[in-house]
């Protein structure tokens, strides 16, 4: 093999790597940007949660446009709903079930926020509620989506090609260790 072909190999395997590399970035940057956020907000007054939410919000939908490429993963069905919502439903349920009937180690507390107490203006209240659930329902289940099932499923089932594999394929154990983690994440 001539110098020049073990050099054109070289490149190849450098550009795959920095592929997978930026692939994996571009599933956890906006994960990692959630959780800086987060761990920011505990350390800062209460009185600057809305703005700091604000602000959260922003960064990860910017993420996630920035690492828009993996967004093509999330493809929904209708011929999951009902499914999703019957099981969704037990869960809530036992998790619901869980918490109030065995005590539970929580890590730390967490005081809940009502923007129309802690807020002046009513209109500046109503601008979080929009924030908030734009946040909680739309944003946090997309980013978490592809960080856990479309990433880390893959990923821990076959770390050196996971994106070869189809979204939603995995190992049991890779299985078992992200649900564990899951779990851990959120208490």
């Amino acid at each position: 093999m001539s110098v020049r072909g073990l050099d054109l190999m070289l490149d190849a395997a450098r550009l795959r790597l920095a592929g997978a590399r930026t692939s994996a970035f571009d599933y956890t940057m906006p994960i990692v940007v959630f959780g800086v956020f987060t761990a920011i907000e505990g350390q800062l007054p209460q009185s600057w949660y809305p703005f700091l939410y604000l602000i959260k919000v922003c960064a990860v939908t910017l993420s996630l446009a920035m690492c828009r490429s993996v967004l093509s993963d999330i493809r929904p069905s209708w011929r999951f709903v009902a499914p999703a919502v019957i099981v969704g439903g037990a869960v809530f349920a036992a998790w619901v079930g869980i918490d109030k009937w065995v005590p539970y180690p929580h890590l730390g507390t967490r005081v809940g926020f009502n923007p129309f107490e802690s807020l002046e203006r009513p209109g500046v209240a109503a601008a979080f509620v929009i924030v908030r659930l734009y946040g909680l329902c739309l944003l946090v289940p997309v980013m978490e989506e592809l960080f856990w099932r479309s990433f880390l499923l893959r990923y821990l089932t076959a770390t050196e090609h996971f994106e070869s594999m189809a979204v939603g394929a995995f190992s049991w154990s890779a299985f078992w260790l992200v649900a564990l983690v899951f779990g851990v994440a959120h208490p």
